[in-house]
């Protein structure tokens, strides 16, 4: 992806490292510049980078496959995104070279390559139940791992984009922006409306990229309350500085679901179906997930309208991410033994 703290990457690199194994990352040339964090934790584990110049499909695929064949490792993670057919034909190419772990990040999606893999690694039960009754991948190939959202904890933060007064109320959301359009209904943006028509001392923030269309339409209305900008390193810094986290929808942010919980903000989500299932741990029991407008709407009034209510619904995301030592250490089992520390529930999903 060529993304830095966003995504999975740099959480699977720091617990390859910390374990001890040698790593050697591919990236492309053109990503090289876009990944800071990760280079920094490379270089101080005297990691081996690769950089894959730009070339056409083909040339990228024997690129990859030769890199592949002369450094013969034990494992290979395939980390890509859902339409690059040079790294899965390369993968595909080297069935009988290394194991091969699918790291699925973008398990709401489809994507090429159902058979360039040994192992397929899911984040929660929708993708694996997606990838096991929709995909065909066997259930003996397929691993649960949860993840966690790299926080730094040396950020600061970098200020609101606007003058915050004392008693102003912050929504925060964000992401990309094709997960809030629903053009049939256009419910994500009535439900912003509603909370600006309410309560007069609301202000709206939007961090995240795509068609900004319907928040130009609520800005225009409700001049000097909405807000919007593109992503920030500070994320989890505003996380800490705002007050309520509105999930975004008819597709949810998991990522952002996390840091919302990391940093002790109630992600407040409308449920999709099962697209925002299995996010956060025992995320059925913390009251953030409603099955429709009405009723959001009506827990939307009593957080704003009630702090009291809002802090103690908060005290119950203590422990709803994974921490860093778990993470690494399902990891490491599941490259050791090729076995996951996490039970799977199926159950087919309607797509």
């Amino acid at each position: 992806f060529g993304l830095d703290r966003r995504g999975l990457a740099l959480i699977y690199l720091k617990a390859l490292t910390i374990s001890g194994y040698e790593v050697i990352y591919v990236v492309r040339e053109k990503k090289k510049e876009n990944i800071p964090t990760i280079l920094a934790l490379l270089e101080e584990s005297n990691a081996k980078v690769i950089y894959v110049p730009d070339s056409s499909l083909i040339g990228e695929f024997r690129y990859l496959s030769d890199i592949f064949r002369a450094e013969a490792p034990e494992a290979g993670f395939l980390y890509t995104t859902p339409d690059d057919v040079s790294g899965i034909m390369a993968f595909s190419d080297c069935k009988d070279i290394f194991v091969r772990y699918q790291i699925n990040l973008t398990d709401h999606a489809f994507w090429l390559g159902v058979h360039a893999f040994d192992y397929c690694i899911e984040f929660r039960d929708y993708g694996v139940s997606i990838s096991h009754y929709y995909r065909e991948i066997p259930k003996e190939r397929i691993f649960k791992q949860p993840f966690y959202p790299f926080i730094d904890q040396e950020k600061e933060f970098e200020g609101f984009p606007f003058e915050k007064g004392e008693k102003d109320f912050i929504l925060f959301s964000g992401g990309s922006l094709y997960k809030t359009i629903d053009r049939k209904e256009n419910i994500y943006y009535k439900l912003v409306d509603f909370c600006l028509r309410e309560f007069d001392f609301v202000k709206f923030w939007y961090a995240g990229s795509g068609d900004d269309t319907e928040l130009v339409k609520l800005r225009e209305k409700y001049p000097g309350r909405i807000f919007h900008m593109g992503e920030r390193n500070d994320l989890y810094q505003i996380l800490q500085h705002i007050d309520l986290y509105l999930n975004t929808y008819p597709m949810v942010g998991g990522l952002m679901m996390q840091y919302s919980a990391e940093a002790g903000k109630l992600p407040l989500t409308l449920r999709h179906g099962e697209d925002g299932s299995g996010l956060l741990i025992h995320q059925g029991e913390l009251g953030i997930e409603f099955e429709s407008p009405e009723s959001i709407k009506e827990e939307l009034r009593r957080i704003i309208g009630d702090r009291d209510y809002r802090t103690r619904k908060e005290q119950a995301l203590n422990g709803a991410v994974i921490s860093p030592e778990q993470f690494n250490a399902s990891l490491l089992k599941m490259v050791q033994s090729h076995t996951s520390g996490y039970e799977i529930e199926y159950s087919k999903p309607d797509t």
